[in-house]
């Protein structure tokens, strides 16, 4: 989820990790058949440079970043979910801790089979108004937050998203 400029830049980024009997398919380690994988910062120094110092901070730092990721990924969801339930609005913000996802459905949803996709015109809409609040949500519809995102900034989240839903109203969606 990214608000206005508050996402900053960054550098682009690809891990592959698993088993070493997994791995060596891209070594070719113990005759195992190979397999090509590439990419344009794929092993590029700065890149790994900076994925391992950010790995360091986090390490570092977890005992106070982890904690704040979660609290604020809880805070958004409730909120949400309060403002939905208390407007009758068909949606359940659901998440796991940093990482959520609207799910516009006029049940509970208790599980993935519970998901209907009879609203998805009215979540569409929903969107690309939260879009037009400087809030962005990539294509597959869940967001996450970061530490960068500072308790303003969650404010200003969670007021696009109650502003997103009342222009939804505003329009006949709902």
């Amino acid at each position: 989820m990214t608000y206005g400029k508050a996402a900053g830049g960054g550098m682009p980024i690809g891990v592959v990790a698993g088993s070493k009997r997994v791995m060596n398919t891209f070594s070719g380690a113990d005759d195992t058949p190979t397999i090509f994988a590439g990419g344009t910062f794929n092993g590029h120094p700065l890149t790994m440079a900076a994925g391992i110092a950010i790995l360091e901070h986090l390490k570092k730092n977890q005992e106070e970043i982890y904690p704040y990721l979660h609290e604020q990924g809880n805070r958004i969801a409730s909120e949400i979910n309060e403002f939905c339930t208390s407007n009758n609005i068909p949606a359940q913000m659901m998440n796991a801790g940093s990482m959520m996802h609207l799910i516009f459905s006029g049940e509970e949803i208790q599980s993935s089979r519970d998901i209907s996709h009879s609203l998805y015109k009215v979540e569409k809409e929903f969107y690309l108004h939260l879009l037009g609040h400087n809030v962005i949500v990539p294509g597959i519809h869940l967001a996450f937050i970061s530490y960068a995102h500072k308790p303003e900034i969650v404010d200003q989240v969670i007021d696009a998203f109650k502003k997103s839903f009342e222009d939804l109203r505003e329009d006949g969606y709902l």
